[in-house]
């Protein structure tokens, strides 16, 4: 273990990477770091099968200048769903905190069935949960499952690495709306929240700058990110790190399985560089 992924004075400048092997990842992060990343999103389900061992990804991470979050999403590095239980994504994970990982990034539906769209019930018009209304992907509120994320959290907590807990909601949410869904996932015990939304109107750019800076307000113990797809997706990640959102996600450079909405890594450090000389943030 070489660093803490939360609690960094952010925002952090994440270059997202995507490699077959333990050796081609080791290369681009190194690349990323000399371009400026301040942190790394390594992609380990991109990786082949028998580079994800732990012997395999110990010196990935003991070579990282910069704290390492490993994901292992039930997706190839194209984008390609793949059928793979939860928890062989699970173990995958464990096993990279094992070889040294910083942080691990535990999606919000997590041993739900196929969950991307949750069961909300009686949870809709319940206080508390306004969100359930619109229905967010990546969520879940079963009790059970709750249960057993918070016991998975608890053994990555136990092999040294922060925990950050992801959810693409895949809808426009309003400033209460998140409110709940935050205080909802905060009860897991992880330390840093990540919500992908939607935002296509200047009116709901408005409402996620002030969202944005509701969360930091209301759960100053939690490092939170929050940026949005749609029309006004990529202004959002470019004024996140402004409002106090904890993370930039970056391409150190795009390539065919990159996500072309992600901005580029040398770009986004540039600017924030030229409004730290400026004393602007």
């Amino acid at each position: 273990m070489n660093h803490r992924f939360a609690k960094q004075e952010g925002p952090l400048f994440a270059a997202v990477i995507k490699e077959p092997t333990a050796r081609r990842a080791m290369a681009a992060m190194r690349n990323a770091e000399i371009h400026g990343a301040s942190a790394v999103d390594l992609h380990i389900a991109s990786m082949n099968e028998e580079e994800r061992t732990e012997e395999k990804l110990k010196p990935v991470f003991a070579g990282a200048k910069v704290p390492v979050m490993a994901l292992s999403y039930p997706y190839d590095s194209h984008g390609n769903y793949m059928e793979i239980a939860d928890e062989k994504r699970m173990d995958m994970l464990l096993a990279a905190c094992s070889a040294g990982a910083d942080c691990v990034d535990m999606q919000a539906y997590t041993f739900g069935s196929k969950a991307l769209d949750a069961e909300f019930g009686p949870y809709e018009g319940k206080e508390g949960y306004s969100f359930a209304a619109k229905k967010p992907k990546e969520i879940n509120v079963d009790p059970e499952v709750l249960q057993k994320q918070r016991a998975w959290i608890r053994k990555f907590h136990d092999a040294g690495a922060d925990v950050l807990i992801s959810s693409h909601v895949g809808v426009n949410l309003n400033c209460q709306e998140m409110m709940d869904l935050t205080a909802h996932l905060a009860k897991q015990g992880a330390d840093i929240l990540k919500f992908v939304g939607l935002c296509d109107t200047d009116e709901e750019f408005a409402e996620y700058c002030r969202t944005v800076f509701a969360l930091k307000k209301a759960f100053p113990q939690l490092d939170i990110h929050y940026h949005c797809n749609g029309a006004k997706g990529p202004l959002t990640r470019a004024v996140a790190p402004m409002l106090g959102s904890y993370l930039v996600f970056c391409n150190d450079g795009y390539q065919e399985n990159s996500d072309l909405n992600q901005l580029d890594l040398e770009t986004m450090t540039t600017v924030w560089r030229l409004l730290k000389c400026q004393g602007i943030v």
